[in-house]
């Protein structure tokens, strides 16, 4: 049990920190920033958390769980550039408008990748 929290104590952060962001953004004297940032880092984090558990072999490498994976980051990039004057708000709040979101993309994609390169490949199949 515990090293189930060990492996997976990066992403588990990520979402509590996510939960909270959002939390804080809907009380009337919130950061209305942390509607966008809170949900971004939440389906950062499940996302990288699935792809980290595909690469650790604890769980299967299905078509599903892969497209459940990209469409949580295809979620993430439409909710930043999808918002009215992303230029201006990338330049005043550049945190949750440019950071946040890049930060889980490129995390997502490294640990896709290194569970694409771990995966046992079948002898003979191209």
């Amino acid at each position: 049990m515990l090293q189930k929290i060990a492996n997976h104590l990066g992403s588990t952060i990520a979402l509590i920190l996510g939960f909270i962001t959002f939390a804080g953004a809907l009380g009337p004297t919130g950061d209305h920033a942390g509607l966008v940032s809170g949900p971004v880092i939440i389906l950062g984090a499940l996302a990288y958390r699935s792809a980290r558990k595909r690469k650790l072999g604890e769980v299967r490498s299905s078509v599903l769980r892969q497209v459940v994976e990209v469409g949580a980051i295809v979620i993430i990039v439409a909710a930043v550039v999808l918002q009215n004057n992303i230029k201006e708000r990338i330049e005043t709040d550049p945190v949750p408008n440019l950071i946040i979101p890049l930060w889980a993309v490129v995390a997502y994609f490294i640990m896709s990748v290194r569970a694409e390169l771990q995966q046992p490949r079948i002898a003979g199949a191209a």
